[in-house]
């Protein structure tokens, strides 16, 4: 489900929490508005219950998503500067090979902590 790299917050609206569950979109997608959510599946609007905030996508292009533009650049001040795929030119790189091992090992929440403690 697309949360803010940051803090958590769930990002995005419940049809595109769906879409990335289900194998039909990308956070990446969903955040860079090239995803449409005018697909006939799309969950109705129910009254009362409000879209999570539009997912902000990393400013160099990395693919993390945040829930707001504080979070984004107090994220970036934190270590995700130093930690951006997006400088990574290839897969043998460390950075890159470290992330990949962690994300096939289900170790999301995990590799965040350990990233941020590092930088």
């Amino acid at each position: 489900i697309p949360s803010c790299w940051r803090c958590g917050a769930f990002v995005g609206s419940i049809t595109e929490q769906v879409g990335v569950l289900a194998g039909l979109t990308t956070i990446v997608e969903v955040a860079s508005g090239t995803w449409s959510t005018t697909q006939e599946w799309c969950l109705p609007k129910v009254e009362g219950i409000e879209d999570d905030p539009t997912p902000l996508p990393c400013a160099s292009g990395c693919g993390v998503v945040y829930c707001s533009d504080d979070c984004r650049i107090r994220d970036f001040k934190e270590g995700h500067r130093l930690l951006c795929m997006a400088q990574v030119q290839n897969e043998n790189h460390g950075l890159y090979q470290f992330k990949m091992l962690a994300f096939s090992k289900g170790l999301y929440d995990e590799l965040n902590l350990a990233l941020k403690v590092w930088a």
